[in-house]
């Protein structure tokens, strides 16, 4: 069935990229490292002393994305935004081909290894936007297809070290990586199998991410960064929704997992039990990791489907896929080609931030999803904070929240500020009701994506 699960694999990693890479670019994520990049690229220096806030300013931090920033600088200053989100589903079209490849390097027949393919690609849908994790995706997926291959040792050190430099560099993910090949080393060990290959990619992965400028403190600001997000809510490290389209994809496929283990009765191999087991939960306690949990069982869900599929059963499965997914190159590839001269997304503030220019606004208290997209267009201005967490202490997060929620003494707390930039889903029925009625602010637009104000009595708190 050669033929078949070649045109479903195809399909798959096609509306990976066409999908992907007419994304539009959003705000929150991406702008605040081209802002460093360019920093960097004019400075010909690390960024490592904070610049770009009044609230921080003069902190130091462990500047763990570096990479991504010098990198999505640089390219964006070639082939601009639109060439980044290309770039960008190229990115998750490598990752979903190198996970289809590592099903059938294993063995397995190639239509399972497609529908493995596909429901890999379902679950990064949610963190498929432009920012360093994503580009990540095809160097841990290439690893499972370097390992699928039995490959030799010594080629694999090497490999595997310098994707741990480069995955140091761009994401501070790579101990997902680590524990990845450890459990399978580890389950293989228990199951007679070769352990020391999938061993050497985690001590090579683990050696590769402490070369970059920071050695092994770089696992130091991995464990900071996890935790911090948790103790200020940040909804992406929240358990998955199922009234939610990532958390209802995920409980569907976890439902799928359960099916096909019920049907059937011969032993599963330890490495892919492990692995189940360690990426399920850590899918289940926070929404971020749901991708890294389709990647990381891609393999064993093809071992699965392989077994619980009969050749009738693969043809009538994969035809109507492959069908359906024929369709949705059409629509995919006709939003990616309709030309947009600036695609960022519907939310970015555009003419918000324009409003603050034109008023002179030096020291912004805004949301932080809108952080890095001031510093870009706006570098005159500094901002109060943004999606970069463990650069703020636990007194500036704290004073921004009490401040939104525009309870007795808000304007005191924003006393340093001179313009504001909010957030309607957060703070619409808060602080810009609160800051329409204080004489201290004057309102310069509000809209859907929120609002703009700037001081209008310099007297006030």
């Amino acid at each position: 069935m050669r033929s078949t699960g070649d045109l479903l694999a195809w399909s798959v990693v096609a509306v990976a990229l066409l999908y992907t890479g007419s994304l539009p670019v959003t705000t929150n994520d991406l702008h605040i490292y081209l802002s460093m990049g360019r920093w960097m690229a004019e400075h010909g220096a690390l960024l490592e002393t904070e610049t770009f806030t009044w609230t921080a300013e003069g902190t130091p931090f462990v500047n763990g994305t570096w990479g991504f920033s010098l990198a999505a600088y640089h390219l964006h200053e070639l082939i601009g935004l639109n060439g980044l989100r290309l770039l960008n589903g190229a990115a998750v079209a490598a990752a979903v081909l190198f996970v289809i490849r590592a099903g059938i390097a294993s063995g397995f027949d190639r239509r399972a290894a497609a529908v493995a393919g596909f429901v890999c690609w379902a679950l990064l849908l949610q963190n498929t936007v432009v920012r360093g994790q994503t580009w990540v995706f095809p160097v841990f997926a290439g690893l499972i297809w370097w390992v699928a291959s039995e490959r030799g040792r010594a080629a694999t050190v090497a490999l595997a070290v310098s994707a741990g430099a480069l995955w140091g560099a761009l994401h501070g993910s790579f101990g997902a990586g680590v524990v990845f090949f450890t459990l399978t080393a580890l389950g293989r060990r228990i199951d007679g199998e070769d352990w020391r290959t999938p061993g050497l990619v985690a001590a090579g992965l683990f050696v590769g991410a402490c070369l970059g400028p920071y050695g092994p403190a770089i696992w130091l600001y991995v464990v900071e960064n996890s935790d911090l997000p948790r103790q200020r809510d940040f909804v992406e490290w929240y358990p998955p929704d199922p009234n939610t389209f990532e958390g209802f994809r995920f409980l569907v496929v976890l439902g799928g997992w359960w099916i096909l283990a019920g049907t059937q009765d011969k032993q599963r191999p330890w490495a892919d039990l492990l692995v189940l087991a360690a990426f399920a939960y850590l899918a289940l306690s926070g929404t971020r990791f749901i991708a890294w949990f389709g990647l990381a069982t891609a393999v064993p869900l093809a071992r699965r489907v392989a077994e619980s599929m009969s050749p009738d059963q693969g043809n009538r499965l994969v035809k109507p896929l492959a069908g359906a997914l024929g369709i949705a190159w059409l629509v995919f590839f006709a939003r990616l080609v309709r030309p947009l001269p600036e695609p960022l997304h519907h939310d970015t503030p555009v003419d918000l931030v324009e409003q603050l220019r034109t008023a002179g606004v030096q020291r912004v208290l805004n949301a932080p999803e809108y952080g890095g997209y001031i510093n870009w267009v706006y570098p005159e201005a500094r901002t109060s904070m943004d999606i970069r967490t463990w650069i703020f202490d636990d007194a500036t997060f704290a004073n921004y929240v009490l401040a939104s929620r525009a309870g007795a003494g808000w304007e005191a707390r924003v006393a340093e500020a001179d313009g504001l930039l909010l957030l309607e889903t957060f703070h619409g029925n808060t602080l810009i009701p609160a800051a329409v009625e204080s004489s201290c602010w004057t309102l310069l637009a509000h809209n859907e994506r929120g609002a703009a104000f700037v001081r209008s009595n310099q007297e006030c708190p």
